[in-house]
């Protein structure tokens, strides 16, 4: 797998209940020096929170903490892809970013993370 460069950062997530999302993320970005951040997503659809912890796919009210532009709101939007992955899209005040994720046991959901315009592809993902 060669990513020239492109790869931006991954996350990971701990699944609190089917409905909330709560990570730990970091990326290359200079102005974060690498340092660890914080995540947080709550699933949009009211109804199917707390229903079951086994399909995370789905639209969530996201919000980072960066560590020079404070936190950013946006959504967060997770789809079933192949192999067990699921696709990954960030919106948020002027950055969108895409990235692909599995889960890890019963608790946990990692992804790794690239900026839109700087895609990369790996093999099983669409």
């Amino acid at each position: 797998m060669e990513n020239n460069g492109k790869f931006y950062g991954f996350v990971v997530y701990e699944i609190v209940e089917n409905g909330l999302l709560n990570g730990l993320f970091v990326n290359n970005a200079l102005q974060n020096k690498g340092k660890t951040m914080n995540e947080i997503a709550r699933r949009k659809d009211e109804d199917s929170v707390g229903k079951s912890d086994v399909d995370i796919s789905g639209e969530y009210n996201n919000a980072w903490i960066g560590i020079e532009e404070g936190i950013v709101q946006g959504t967060l939007k997770i789809s079933p892809s192949s192999n067990f992955t699921y696709e990954l899209e960030w919106e948020g005040k002027n950055v969108s970013i895409k990235g692909t994720g599995m889960r890890i046991g019963s608790n946990q959901f990692v992804a790794i993370y690239w900026k839109t315009d700087d895609p990369i592809c790996f093999e099983g993902s669409k």
